[in-house]
């Protein structure tokens, strides 16, 4: 019983999180997920950073590209971006690209969560201002739920 009243005491009222700022890495298959929180003293951190492994390893492909005969092929967006912080050139694609499909999959326990809404509304909305999308394909990630994917 005194663990039952432990766990509901951590989840209603969190915990006191020391106040100062950490940075924690877990090895992933595609690289470090690191997540950066920063506390206040309080129950609730203060700021929350999620790096994603995915995300950095496209930041560093740029540069490891620049001054070889090698290739990358990404995304324009990425690859637009890319000129800016490399000697690189963009050069369109000599065959048809199988276009890329964005999708969010959940549990459907988090189906009427409101954080987890208010994260597919967000995602929806991003995918809304995307070249090509329109907004009733990116608001489709907000009705659905489950082991099928939803398109952004």
């Amino acid at each position: 019983m005194e663990a039952l009243i432990h766990h509901f005491k951590i989840v209603s009222e969190g915990f006191r999180v020391p106040p100062g700022d950490v940075y924690q890495a877990v090895e992933s298959p595609r690289g470090e997920l690191g997540f950066y929180i920063v506390s206040d003293g309080g129950n609730r951190p203060y700021r929350v950073h999620i790096r994603g492994p995915s995300f950095v390893n496209l930041q560093l492909l740029p540069h490891m590209v620049e001054g070889t005969r090698r290739i990358a092929m990404i995304q324009e967006r990425l690859a637009r971006r890319a000129v800016r912080s490399a000697a690189v050139r963009v050069l369109p694609c000599p065959f048809e690209a199988v276009p890329v499909q964005e999708a969010m999959w959940w549990h459907p326990v988090h189906t009427q969560d409101a954080a987890h809404i208010w994260l597919r509304q967000k995602a929806a909305e991003v995918g809304a201002t995307l070249k090509g999308h329109g907004a009733d394909e990116a608001l489709s990630v907000v009705r659905g739920a489950g082991p099928t994917p939803d398109l952004l």
